[in-house]
């Protein structure tokens, strides 16, 4: 499950780059390989990240995949990008005011 955490300017979105951007190859531990769950089962999934002080606005992206393997992804591409490679998946994409 790779996810993306980055800093949000609403006033500049036009041609702001976020201060602060962390990707997450895969939150799953590389032992573990993958994780399952059983269909009509909610399953919730955490990380602790610090944040610099003085964002107000933070963007998170993820995505899952069904299939019963780990995968890596590249910290220089858009992580969407990389989602768009499988066939099957679920995304989020949610700003959260901090």
């Amino acid at each position: 499950m790779p996810y993306e955490v980055q800093s949000v300017d609403a006033e500049h979105a036009d041609k702001y780059k976020p201060v602060f951007r962390r990707v997450c190859r895969n939150i799953v531990p590389a032992e573990a390989e993958y994780f399952y769950v059983r269909a009509g089962v909610a399953q919730q999934i955490t990380n602790h990240l610090w944040i610099p002080a003085g964002i107000l606005l933070i963007r998170v992206r993820a995505f899952m995949l069904y299939e019963q393997r780990r995968i890596e992804v590249s910290e220089e591409s858009d992580i969407f990008e990389e989602m768009f490679q499988f066939r099957d998946w679920t995304a989020v994409d949610r700003v959260f005011q901090l």
